[in-house]
């Protein structure tokens, strides 16, 4: 059976057409997986810094017992210290109550 010149004419076009499209769809596809990673690495991030911020206040609890347990005369519902005024700042602040440098 051989193909007429005609009939390869046609289908040579319409070829293009699917590969240009193909190759816009692969463009737009590998923009959104950059986009995707990007957006990936900053909930990471973010998550990661509150995991960092929930030890420090462990660790600030666990102090705070072992100063309750050197004076068993206070109360044990009394907060033996207020550690509330080294955290009034946000995650993102740089000030110095955050530890930053101004």
């Amino acid at each position: 059976m051989v193909a007429c010149s005609h009939c390869s004419e046609k289908r040579l076009p319409s070829t293009l057409e699917r590969m240009r499209v193909a190759r816009s769809k692969l463009k737009r596809l590998r923009k959104q997986k950059r986009l995707l990673k990007r957006r990936e690495q900053q909930v990471f991030d973010a998550g990661r810094e509150e995991a960092e911020d929930l030890e420090r206040l462990e660790a600030l609890e666990h102090l705070n017992q072992a100063v309750a347990l050197t004076n068993p005369e206070v109360p044990a519902e009394a907060a033996v210290v207020d550690w509330s005024g080294f955290w009034d700042f946000g995650v993102d602040d740089t000030g110095v109550a955050a530890g930053g440098s101004s």
